[in-house]
């Protein structure tokens, strides 16, 4: 009789830890899912990077791709903000069921083992998407050095030009270059700077 109640205890151990491991693949094929879904945001930003480009074919399609592309560097924010929530919950998780299981225990190996790869994958991806951002910053500054010397006919100085990045106040800047200077200066300042860009 003991033995019988002994081998349907260990039967129900052996089914609730595959039934936790069930759970936590679940998890980490979410967070994995996430993951390329993160790949996908960051190759789109890399797109409409581009499309903001002083090439782009008109002023209209470069400013909305501008905000598109604002829009997207926010929601990639936030999704990996989410994925970095969820990854240290389950970090956390694995730790506390590794504490009850056994440190050493193959289960709670397994489980760091596979966590801390998505960590890295997650941690490459913010590296990327961080230089990206960089890069993006970069190209505003230069789009609105350009502007600033359009209407002003000199250059900024690096507190007035980061003053107008942070501020936001570079669309109404070059808005005010077309009315000022009118259609023909404007569209003279663009293909300069598109033969520059070409240039290069």
């Amino acid at each position: 009789g003991t033995s019988a109640g002994a081998g349907t205890s260990a039967g129900a151990g052996a089914s609730a830890e595959e039934e936790g491991m069930g759970k936590f693949y679940a998890a980490v094929g979410g967070l994995r899912g996430e993951l390329r879904g993160l790949d996908a945001r960051l190759e789109r930003l890399r797109l409409l990077h581009e499309a903001t480009g002083v090439g782009a074919s008109s002023l209209a399609q470069s400013q909305a791709a501008r905000q598109e592309l604002r829009d997207e560097v926010g929601e990639t924010s936030r999704a990996a903000l989410a994925m970095k929530k969820c990854l240290d919950r389950l970090l956390e998780e694995s730790a506390q069921a590794g504490a009850g299981e056994g440190a050493g225990s193959a289960q709670a190996r397994i489980k760091q083992s596979v966590l801390l790869a998505c960590q890295r994958k997650l941690k490459a991806a913010m590296d990327e998407f961080a230089a990206l951002r960089l890069a993006l910053m970069d190209d505003m500054r230069a789009v609105v050095a350009r502007r600033y010397e359009a209407v002003h006919g000199e250059p900024p100085s690096a507190e007035r030009l980061e003053r107008l990045v942070r501020s936001g106040k570079s669309e109404a800047l070059f808005k005010k270059s077309i009315l000022k200077q009118g259609q023909g200066a404007v569209d003279d300042t663009v293909q300069e700077v598109n033969d520059r860009h070409q240039a290069m």
